[in-house]
């Protein structure tokens, strides 16, 4: 009788495991990830620099997650309204029409606190063979 009751009770723990697994509805939401598009990647007259035009798009939530460039950035808001953290600066937002810039070396992070998806126009001017973006903690 008591080995029965304890097959019961094993049992009854195992579906009630299997069903939050395969039930329950995920936790973790997947964050949405941000599109980033070359457009035109080209030496410049000065000597081992190049110039890296890239369409960027960040759906409703996404953030770029922390990270420096090689080189200057400038960005151009087309639409939405990027809020923007950028080492040694106030945290900004800027909306259509928007330009900015962040220096060589600099963590700085675009995030879509808005409800619409931005899109923008980066361009690096950094030195040849680097890596565009380098993401830090």
């Amino acid at each position: 009788m008591i080995t029965q009751t304890i097959r019961y009770t094993v049992l009854a723990l195992v579906a009630g495991a299997l069903s939050q697994v395969f039930w329950m509805p995920s936790v973790a939401a997947q964050a949405p990830e941000v599109v980033r598009t070359i457009l035109l990647r080209q030496d410049l007259p000065m000597p081992n620099y190049e110039a890296v035009e890239i369409a960027v798009e960040l759906p409703v939530g996404a953030r770029e997650g922390r990270h420096t460039h090689a080189g200057v950035l400038i960005v151009h808001i087309l639409e939405g309204t990027m809020t923007y953290d950028h080492e040694g600066r106030e945290q900004a937002s800027y909306g259509p029409g928007a330009t900015f810039t962040a220096e060589p070396g600099r963590i700085h992070e675009g995030i879509n606190n808005g409800d619409v998806t931005i899109k923008a126009i980066a361009t690096l001017i950094a030195p040849k063979g680097q890596d565009l973006t380098t993401q830090v903690p």
